[in-house]
């Protein structure tokens, strides 16, 4: 059958994955399909802390305010974003508050953070 897994005894498994352990590191990937066909999206996964040695961590810079606020809703197939999440929005700017409000690309940009269930800015 298309779009299924099944485990050595011939079970249907919904989720493969790891069965005790602890997972280091875990490549993403995007959902697809849909129906009885669909298959999760679910985003890359580092279990241990992360160390960049003679480098740089590089945010993607056209990142909007518009992706941010899709990506908390879980909006074209990618999971929803929780809290801790971390980004470079390009036209993010903070409120009075310090919660990310819409701004101008050019003009305005900042970090966002998910706290809370709300996008923070600094």
């Amino acid at each position: 059958m298309p779009g299924t897994c099944r485990d050595k005894a011939g079970r249907l498994v919904s989720q493969p994955g790891i069965s005790g352990g602890r997972v280091m590191f875990r490549t993403g990937q995007l959902g697809e399909g849909s129906g009885a066909n669909q298959i999760e999206g679910f985003p890359n996964f580092f279990g241990y802390t992360v160390a960049i040695q003679d480098g740089v961590l590089q945010m993607d810079p056209n990142i909007t305010f518009r992706d941010i606020e899709q990506w908390a809703r879980g909006a074209q197939g990618m999971p929803r974003i929780s809290d801790g999440a971390f980004v470079y929005c390009k036209d993010c700017r903070p409120s009075n508050t310090g919660v990310c409000t819409q701004g101008t690309a050019g003009r305005d940009g900042a970090f966002a953070k998910r706290i809370n269930n709300q996008w923070r800015c600094d």
